[in-house]
């Protein structure tokens, strides 16, 4: 009886190999879409953490930049792959903003993609020429409100976070700031210091190192919290102006459709690392606060930022134009 049994558990597939688990998670490289050249933070994130992933799995990650279109690029490619597991994007938050801005995107961010994990965020402040006789952010307002419309603050670019940051702030201090794109931020940086723009909203990371000039006055960042990097500015909530505890972030998305289990590990596996310390301590040297939470967490943020930009982008009329 026992000799007739196993050749039978053995066609139902119940015992031998037949019986062995799927490959472990993963068993070949894992491709990482950069949208952007390499050398910015985004390429340096995703370097650094497709390093430490490829040495907890024993397998390459491979970076893959496809710059492009403002990283729409490097979306479309990662809406093109496999939802296997092994192909991610390494976005950031203009990946929410890019569809109210251009029309007929190829690429739904809430049907398309899977938000997987919260890498960093970003601080921008509010920054004005030093011969500006404010010291404070109500002093600023007090005297921007006294001289409607003549006064400007700069972006690094048409529809840009700061352009998007200088228009809520505009409403919600009640004052007509001109604004100026420039293609990028260390333009504009030189002319606010040089006094052509009275104002501007850029990244605290890169002016930090230039308060020592004399040439700026940091009046207020954006964001939840202040920043580690200027912990003694208050931020924009904190001084009574609402609507720009908004940040930039950085995040890993994965096609629709990829494995639940797979997108936990790899939420995972990124939490632990950007716990630690070294990790913590490199990124803020970028500029970048280390990010984590859960991947349910990372998609509401995403989903909500989607919503409110929208929202943003048609009230202000903003364009890349």
């Amino acid at each position: 009886m026992a000799r007739l049994l196993i050749p039978l558990l053995l066609a139902a597939g119940l015992v031998g190999p037949a019986h062995a688990q799927a490959p472990a998670f993963p068993n070949k490289p894992v491709k990482l879409i950069v949208p952007f050249l390499a050398g910015g933070a985004p390429d340096m994130l995703a370097r650094m953490v497709g390093e430490r992933l490829s040495a907890r799995w024993g397998q390459p990650v491979v970076i893959d930049n496809k710059p492009g279109a403002s990283g729409a690029l490097g979306a479309q490619a990662l809406k093109a792959s496999p939802a296997d597991g092994y192909s991610f994007l390494m976005a950031v938050s203009s990946l929410v903003q890019l569809p109210h801005l251009i029309p007929n995107i190829p690429y739904d961010v809430k049907k398309d993609f899977a938000a997987v994990s919260h890498l960093g965020g970003t601080h921008l402040a509010l920054l004005v020429n030093s011969n500006l006789p404010v010291n404070t952010l109500q002093e600023f307002i007090a005297y921007t409100k006294a001289r409607p419309g003549k006064l400007n603050y700069a972006s690094f670019g048409a529809g840009s976070l700061s352009h998007i940051f200088g228009e809520v702030f505009n409403d919600a201090a009640g004052v007509q700031l001109q604004h100026v794109a420039y293609k990028g931020d260390s333009p504009a940086l030189v002319d606010l210091m040089e006094g052509r723009v009275e104002s501007a909203f850029l990244s605290v990371f890169l002016v930090r190192q230039h308060l020592a000039s004399g040439k700026l006055k940091m009046l207020a960042v954006t964001g939840p919290t202040r920043s580690p990097l200027a912990p003694t500015v208050p931020t924009m909530d904190e001084q009574g102006i609402r609507g720009l505890g908004l940040q930039g972030w950085f995040g890993l998305f994965a096609p629709a459709g990829t494995p639940v289990t797979i997108q936990e590990k790899v939420a995972v596996d990124l939490r632990d690392i950007l716990t630690l310390p070294e990790i913590k301590a490199k990124l803020l040297e970028s500029g970048i606060v280390a990010g984590g939470g859960t991947a349910a967490a990372f998609a509401h943020t995403v989903s909500t930022d989607y919503d409110m930009y929208g929202e943003i982008i048609r009230k202000y009329r903003i364009s890349l134009n």
